[in-house]
């Protein structure tokens, strides 16, 4: 929530004419309505927790002085649909294969995958695990590092959209959840190719969104 709405709401309720009850009412609104702003706008998901005075599931209205509403959720989910949603249009457009082949994995806590890799097509936000501490996403076609970096050696490659898909994803997460951490990394994987004497390893281009450490 914004800390910024929430001092100014007790600035103007804390009056001599104001009852503590009307505070509470006051205040639980301004938290309820920066909740479902935040929900409406995609960068809160709709499962979430309530706490209030440290008790969980207790009322916004119950609030005491000094202590704080705070609503839990996985925001894990909303920042990789909103990553997906990002590069669809972000990436290089020629036959729209590389917009459609992301894949996106989970770290848990622990450093444990959650032992499946989601498509676009079938990502849903609410599948996203309650401890996933991290989300990896990636294309494993061989040329999604050309469209990412345009570069073999010195020579530039020519696409219809600039270079760093990923990174100005990464940018763009980090905009609308500053509460996550997102980067570029490469991650070293197999080509599409039969794993066999004539396959090799391919740095992939990765994004990595994350909550802070």
């Amino acid at each position: 929530m914004s800390g910024a709405r929430f001092e100014r709401a007790i600035t103007r309720a804390f009056s001599p004419e104001v009852m503590w009850s009307d505070i509470q009412r006051s205040l639980a609104a301004f938290a309820r309505q920066d909740r479902d702003q935040l929900i409406a706008q995609g960068r809160f998901s709709r499962r979430y927790t309530t706490q209030v005075n440290g008790v969980m599931g207790a009322l916004e209205e119950t609030v005491q002085p000094g202590r704080a509403i705070v609503y839990n959720a996985q925001v894990l989910g909303p920042a990789v649909a909103f990553a997906l949603e990002y590069l669809e249009d972000r990436a290089p457009q020629r036959s729209g294969r590389l917009s459609v082949s992301w894949r996106v994995s989970f770290e848990r806590r622990g450093g444990a995958g959650n032992g499946r890799m989601f498509t676009v097509k079938d990502f849903s936000p609410t599948a996203v695990s309650s401890d996933a501490v991290a989300a990896r996403i990636f294309s494993p076609l061989p040329y999604a590092r050309k469209a990412d970096v345009q570069l073999i050696g010195d020579r530039t490659l020519r696409f219809n959209r600039p270079p760093g898909m990923l990174a100005d994803t990464a940018r763009a997460v980090k905009r609308r959840f500053p509460s996550l951490e997102a980067w570029r990394e490469f991650t070293t994987r197999h080509s599409l190719e039969q794993r066999d004497e004539f396959s090799r390893l391919l740095q992939y281009p990765t994004l990595v969104i994350a909550l802070p450490r």
